[in-house]
């Protein structure tokens, strides 16, 4: 199932081959009252919705709306870098064993070491000694992120620092962007442990632009 990419219109007459057209893993059925207590999603909504009457029923409960689905992310790794020095920009800065991982809808960042101003912490393994979450999920089910049937603007994390010695502070930063069918994922490493972006940023890299493990997209109420 791809998300739906038809919303209603704000105002107006609105038709029922609309409203069919914004919540086709709703019902196929040819009447208002098979939408009753339908989950729906509003543009620039962040969690799941709100639900359209279980009594009396219009056309215009559904103005500006979509059938709310959500995004189960399957659990996986992603590895990224095993060593690169240096990096970003700072003569002494670098990175090892920088991996993605998506456990129970929580995103994280990970590395095996890093470093910085000229010391090195860690080696290359691929595992969790350094690093933490950078997105949690959200969602009565726990490993979901809701989403509507519109690509969403990109959500940035919180900066996950791997350490910090002297001038340097190895940080990255995830951006997660929802494109209506595929979740993408772009770690931005910086030496300087700046919030991003930061004007007068030093050595911002990106260290990976991909897809983040697998995604399920499925009616809400499924």
């Amino acid at each position: 199932m791809a998300a739906n990419t038809s919303i209603t219109q704000t105002s107006g007459a609105i038709s029922f081959s609309e409203i069919k057209a914004a919540y086709t893993n709703t019902s196929t059925d040819n009447s208002i009252s098979s939408y009753r207590n339908v989950n729906k999603f509003e543009p620039g909504q962040t969690t799941s919705g709100s639900n359209t009457p279980s009594g009396t029923i219009s056309f215009s409960d559904f103005y500006n709306s979509v059938d709310s689905q959500e995004v189960v992310l399957n659990d996986g790794q992603t590895n990224i870098i095993s060593s690169q020095y240096p990096r970003g920009g700072c003569a002494g800065a670098g990175v090892q064993g920088v991996n993605v991982r998506v456990s129970s809808g929580n995103i994280s960042v990970f590395a095996g070491g890093w470093m910085a101003d000229y010391l090195f912490v860690g080696n290359t393994s691929f595992s969790t000694t350094y690093g933490g979450t950078s997105h949690t999920s959200y969602g009565p089910s726990g490993n979901k992120i809701w989403v509507a049937g519109v690509s969403h603007s990109t959500t940035t994390s919180n900066n996950v620092v791997f350490g910090s010695h002297g001038r340097d502070t190895p940080t990255v930063v995830m951006h997660l962007i929802w494109n209506g069918d595929t979740l993408k994922g772009q770690v931005i490493f910086n030496c300087k442990g700046q919030t991003y972006p930061a004007p007068g940023q030093v050595g911002y890299v990106t260290l990976y632009n991909d897809t983040i493990g697998g995604v399920t997209v499925r009616d809400r109420t499924s």
